[in-house]
């Protein structure tokens, strides 16, 4: 591992009223873990799949302080931020998938095709179909309970980069007792991510299938596998702004008292993908952006009522209408009861706001008809999609699956057009999807405290 970093500050006295600061940040920082994060914790792993990460990190900062009188400052900021990992979580070893074997295995290795093609038809569809390439794709994980681990790390590579542009502006005035403070905090945030969710697969071999052979090592050999998590690779441009105000005053009542209070109101905008690649769940509504063929008829078994996208009627960019009513109120008192300054009584009470983040939005994304992942049971490891309880032979078109063949809809970034009706039965079955209240209220917490200090012995505070 090792890093680079550097800053640059510079400072312009413009005049006896006005000064100027510009600061720069650089860090560039490069990492090669001999295992994944998440592989690290399992057991009897094998090496040779570690992972890359790379991070540059910038942030610029100017400031302009304006003193336009003996009573009033103004103080003004524009700051951009970016942290971009181009680089997060790729595998050290890479290549095509259907490139993971070797001698006489080749032609089978994850192709669809089998060395029995009377009892498994061919099929691309029913092997491993990333389509992602061969830096992202890989040797498949595989876990044998009790046995070893091998294989590029299921949960994937994550490159993102966040990029965050703020503008904000203090203004302070002095009136007798009162010092008064208004400002305001503009904030654009966008945040591009690709995620490559077990595009080769994640095999598990722990015993008590219908072909079980009692030694697992003997069913790994066999390709008879007990499970198969298969992911897709799906990429989201989030974006959201946000708006601050406040105004604040600090009142002196007495030589011994003072009173802090002010109001404070937030508006954050419901971070959105710019391609509008999530969904949420409204009961009993129809999609039209993605309209299921003759959704009317009985025979639409498959079709996800109640699944909609933004676009659909009530269904805004955000999956939820903005919440316009954040206001924040603060109060605060310090007190000098004995007017010595041995004794001090604090309190205060807030209301603070916590904007949803960027990752809860995530949860809503990599689902069908974007992505998604499946888990199959029972199935074959050269041929995943096929149970070892099909039907010889084992047959399907592979998109809409067959008699023991399962769909198979994966194959590089899902992303299809607005307005086109989906035949739903290649992602069935559908057991993950996100739900956003249609009117989510701001999250908050009301904060309050209370402090004595007292001054019993010299240079000793209780």
């Amino acid at each position: 591992q090792h890093a680079n970093q550097f800053t640059v500050k510079l400072d312009h006295h413009i005049n006896d009223r006005q000064n100027l600061s510009v600061y720069y940040y650089f860090n560039d920082a490069y990492g090669a873990e001999p295992f994944t994060k998440f592989q690290a914790e399992s057991t009897n792993l094998l090496p040779g799949f570690g992972d890359l990460n790379k991070t540059r990190s910038q942030q610029v900062n100017i400031s302009h302080t304006w003193t336009l009188s003996s009573t009033v400052v103004n103080e003004a900021r524009i700051t951009y931020f970016r942290e971009g990992q181009g680089t997060f979580l790729a595998p050290q070893h890479h290549n095509l998938v259907i490139d993971s074997c070797n001698g006489p295995a080749v032609p089978y290795c994850f192709t669809g095709t089998t060395d029995t093609p009377s009892v498994i038809i061919p099929n691309p569809k029913i092997g491993i179909t990333p389509g992602i390439g061969p830096q992202h794709e890989g040797v498949p994980f595989i876990n044998i309970s009790g046995g070893f681990t091998i294989g590029n790390d299921y949960e994937g590579e994550l490159p993102q980069v966040g990029n965050t542009y703020q503008f904000s502006d203090n203004f302070t005035k002095v009136a007798g007792n009162h010092t008064m403070k208004f400002g305001v905090d503009f904030r654009i945030q966008r945040f591009l991510q690709t995620l490559y969710f077990a595009p080769q697969g994640d095999y598990t071999y722990s015993g008590g299938g219908p072909n079980d052979t009692g030694d697992l090592f003997a069913n790994y050999l066999l390709g008879l596998p007990d499970s198969d998590l298969i992911g897709s690779t799906n990429s989201e441009d989030v974006r959201g702004n946000a708006l601050y105000l406040f105004a604040q005053d600090s009142w002196k009542l007495k030589p011994n008292l003072t009173l802090n209070y002010g109001l404070r109101w937030e508006f954050n905008q419901p971070f959105f993908d710019a391609g509008a690649r999530y969904q949420t769940f409204r009961p009993g509504q129809n999609s039209t952006v993605y309209p299921c063929p003759n959704v009317n008829t009985p025979s639409q078994a498959d079709c996800p009522v109640g699944l909609v996208f933004p676009g659909d009627p009530g269904v805004p960019k955000g999956l939820t209408k903005p919440y316009y009513n954040s206001f924040a109120p603060r109060i605060g008192i310090a007190w000098d009861p004995a007017k010595n300054g041995k004794m001090t009584i604090r309190g205060g009470f807030g209301i603070f706001y916590n904007p949803i983040e960027q990752l809860v939005l995530e949860q809503f994304q990599a689902e069908p008809p974007f992505g998604g992942s499946t888990t199959i049971t029972e199935g074959f490891f050269s041929t995943p999609f096929v149970l070892q309880s099909c039907t010889v032979p084992c047959q399907g078109n592979g998109a809409s699956g067959g008699a023991g063949v399962l769909p198979n809809p994966f194959g590089t970034i899902l992303n299809p057009p607005h307005g086109t009706p989906l035949d739903w039965s290649i992602f069935r079955p559908i057991t993950l999807f996100g739900e956003l209240q249609p009117q989510l209220r701001a999250q908050y917490t009301e904060q309050y405290n209370l402090r004595i200090e007292r001054e019993v012995f010299k240079n000793t505070v209780l």
